[in-house]
This record gives C-alpha cells, structure tokens and sequence, in this order.
C-alpha cells in the first residue's frame, strides 16, 4: 500500500463543511481485502485518525451494511440521479457548467472554493437569490459569491416571492459591488439569458456557475446551448 496524493483543503468542501485532508492510496496487495481481515487494522487506524469513527461508511458497517455494498454506492453515486439540480457539473463545448441550488453564504463560499480548486482560471457566476429572503441575508450570500466571482450575472427568477421585478437585481447588485469595487456585473433576463451572458463572459480555463430557483428551467436553459453531462457525472438531462 502507498500514499499518491495528499490535499489539505482548507475551508467548506465537497465533501463537508470542515477542513479536511484528502488523501489518495493504491491499495495494491490489499485491493479488494476487508480491514476485519488484518489483525488490528482497525484498531490501529482509528487510533490515528479517530474522525473515521464519524464517517458515514463507519456508520454504515456499525449497521452491518458490508463493504461491498458500500462500495457499490458510493461508486455508482451520480449527483445528476441521486441529488438533481445540487452540484450537477455539466459541459459546453468543453467549459464545465456547475448547476446548483446554493442560496446562502455558506454554500456560495463553499462553491466558490470547489470551482478554483477544480478548474482554475477566472470562474464566472450567474446567480438569482430567493426575493422572501431577508435583505440581510441576501446581501451575505452576495458577498459571498463576490469572495470568489470577478464577474457576475445577475437574473430573477419567474417567481419573484413578494419583490418588485428589478428589486432583487439592485439588491444583490449593490451589495456585490460594495463587497468588491471594481466587479464586472450584467443584468440579464432568466437563466437562459443569464448562461447566454455568462457564456461571452468567462475565458481561459474558467468554469461557469449557475443557480436557480427550479431545476426545470435550469435544464431548460442548458438545452439552449446543447450543454451535456460532464463525462464520468452520470445522465443528466440537458438536451432535448
């Protein structure tokens, strides 16, 4: 067995909330061998990382679920089927499109970290934020995405929840620009126009994020542009 990769990453992730450390092994010789195999490897293991105890597949063989059951779910797992419309990675003429549901600071920071890490480069985001929120809590969540966007697409959903049309896009405007002087912000009308404009916004190796309010018309939206399923992410349904 060895070590090929080790990651400290260092904020909200993927994978939880908390740092966490990500390490990669080749297991080698012990491919496919449970650890109640090796005498005391358990012991051993939990001794020096205790936080395994915690782990969902630790809760799952405390269940008596075996591990090769684990196994089996963890590497068939498609967002797109099991979580539609949260973290779902997409591609357009190769530029990898992120649809997600995040609608607060926490979430939004967290995206914005995963997209850096993952692909580089200058991300863009066109987002739209919930109008029954508080002003308050949407002025966090739009410094949160001003944290990790330069450039930003601000749209409304159909459902406006109480706003006046236009209210939400200065809202979320004003606090993106007090967050960050100098960001580049364009209005645009729903979330086909906003990818449309997020699409002649971002350059290089950047990604691009796109919130919504209704997976629907997110999908809608990446069938305009014949957006298709990241290769490896599962079936999505982007194209018609």
């Amino acid at each position: 067995m060895r070590l090929t990769n080790l990651r400290r990453l260092y904020g909200p992730n993927i994978y939880t909330s908390r740092p966490v450390t990500v390490a990669r092994l080749e297991l080698e010789e012990l491919t496919g061998q449970e650890t109640t195999g090796i005498d005391g490897f358990a012991a051993r293991l939990l001794a020096l990382l205790p936080g395994l105890a915690d782990h969902h597949c630790a809760a799952c063989r405390a269940l008596g679920v075996s591990a090769k059951d684990i196994r089996r779910a963890l590497v068939t797992f498609t967002a797109e089927q099991a979580n539609p419309g949260r973290g779902n990675v997409y591609q357009i003429y190769g530029r990898p499109v992120v649809v997600d549901y995040g609608h607060n600071a926490a979430a939004l920071a967290a995206m914005g970290r995963l997209m850096h890490e993952a692909w580089g480069g200058t991300p863009v985001a066109a987002v739209t934020l919930p109008g029954d929120r508080r002003d308050d809590l949407v002025g966090e969540t739009a410094a949160a995405i001003a944290d990790w966007f330069g450039r930003v697409v601000v749209y409304e959903d159909s459902d406006l929840r109480g706003r006046r049309p236009g209210e939400m896009t200065e809202l979320i405007s004003a606090s993106l620009k007090a967050r960050r002087p100098g960001i580049t912000i364009e209005a645009a009308s729903g979330p086909a126009g906003a990818l449309r404009a997020a699409l002649a916004l971002v350059s290089g190796p950047g990604a691009i994020l796109l919130l919504h309010e209704t997976f629907a018309a997110a999908q809608a939206a990446l069938a305009t542009v014949g957006a298709v399923p990241w290769p490896g992410t599962g079936q999505g349904c982007a194209t018609e």
